[in-house]
């Protein structure tokens, strides 16, 4: 007979229905929004990644991190970036602090339960060993360092990312699009209300759409290629290619369908993409009209654009990749790499929130930037 404490170490995320726990070791999956880069990295640099497992959190969820220190390195000396997670955002929009740190989902240094889920395992640090793991992104366990930088030597449970013996020549630490680990340092408790979760919850959101009710994809078209837990393709959204079999793109399964689309301004029936995947929007702070102009929250949009944001007075920069943009608040001229561009309107300031027209960020990231199917376009050198 298994008992109730058994159960709940077999289950760590759920203690009742609208309660969200991961125990401490738990290695939570999740996919980098934001790429680190060893040579312009700064102390309290914000990073972003997204939940890539719905079973320790709901889907949609990201976490932000933060950079607490960087080395360059010097000589023989690899240079490295002490990194951590501090804030989960939820879909439901609500925050929460957690204690985690990004580490390299390996075998060596983690144990993967038969059902594919990470966990630390202590019995290997206890000894003091220090270890490192090179390969992609240069990832390695460890947290306090227990003596000087030599090297490759770290101490564990970390969260340090190592350009080891020159690592990546372009000084590239982590990509957008990487797969790695949170591994969670203390137990983490948030409430939850899944019925504002626009994307659905497939642990307890029965209000709006249940996928484990839809068990063969047989109730609901744009289910086919989800499997028997609800997971299309058995990973996740990524692995989505046709945004049709996205059942957030599918009115019927719309919490707010039967509201006014148009209710302060917003308008629920843009579809913003990158990279043919939805953007994800707060409840409160959607897109909206102004004229022919869709205005779209700064903040959110970067992050899921993996575009960087730096604020001077009233002119604001974005950065991505070898691009950037400079935009000033109630002003619709802008420059593009130091060419003058008009904009359709200038950065406006709503409730607290900073809005900026979404072409802005098409400059950047030209056709990967769709709006209701249509493509933006880049501006040429």
């Amino acid at each position: 007979m298994i008992s109730a404490v058994g159960l709940l170490s077999l289950l760590p995320t759920l203690a009742s229905a609208q309660d969200i726990r991961v125990r401490r070791d738990r290695v939570v999956a999740i996919r980098m929004d934001t790429e680190v880069r060893l040579n312009n990295a700064r102390r309290n640099d914000r990073f972003f990644a997204t939940v890539s497992d719905d079973r320790d959190f709901p889907r949609g969820t990201v976490l932000e991190g933060r950079v607490l220190s960087v080395n360059q390195g010097r000589r023989n000396e690899p240079g490295f970036i002490d990194m951590e997670f501090f804030q989960v955002n939820l879909p439901d929009g609500s925050r929460a602090r957690i204690d985690a740190v990004p580490v390299r989902l390996d075998r060596r240094y983690l144990r993967q339960d038969r059902d594919g889920r990470w966990s630390a395992d202590r019995s290997r640090w206890d000894n003091g060993t220090v270890v490192a793991a090179g390969g992609v992104g240069g990832l390695i366990l460890g947290g306090l360092l227990k003596r000087p930088f030599e090297g490759a030597l770290i101490g564990v449970l970390a969260g340090i990312v190592i350009n080891e013996t020159g690592g990546l020549r372009d000084g590239t630490a982590l990509r957008r699009g990487d797969k790695i680990g949170a591994l969670v340092r203390n137990d983490f408790v948030a409430r939850y209300d899944s019925r504002r979760n626009p994307w659905g919850d497939n642990r307890d959101n029965r209000d709006n759409w249940d996928n484990r009710d839809n068990r063969d994809g047989r109730d609901n078209g744009n289910l086919d290629s989800w499997d028997r837990n609800g997971r299309g393709n058995g990973d996740g959204w990524d692995n989505r290619n046709d945004p049709r079999n996205d059942p957030r793109n599918d009115p019927r399964n719309d919490p707010w369908a039967d509201r006014d689309n148009r209710d302060n301004g917003i308008d629920r029936n843009l579809s913003v993409e990158y990279r043919n995947r939805a953007l994800r929007w707060d409840r409160s702070t959607e897109p909206y009209r102004d004229g022919n102009v869709v205005m779209v929250p700064l903040d959110q949009a970067a992050r899921q654009f993996g575009v960087e944001v730096d604020r001077s007075g009233k002119a604001i920069y974005l950065d991505a990749d070898d691009r950037s943009v400079r935009l000033e608040i109630n002003s619709n001229n802008a420059r593009v790499d130091g060419r003058r561009v008009t904009a359709g309107r200038g950065p406006v300031e709503r409730d607290g929130v900073l809005y900026v027209p979404l072409e802005v960020f098409g400059w950047l990231r030209g056709e990967d930037v769709s709006l209701n199917g249509q493509r933006l376009s880049r501006i040429n050198n």
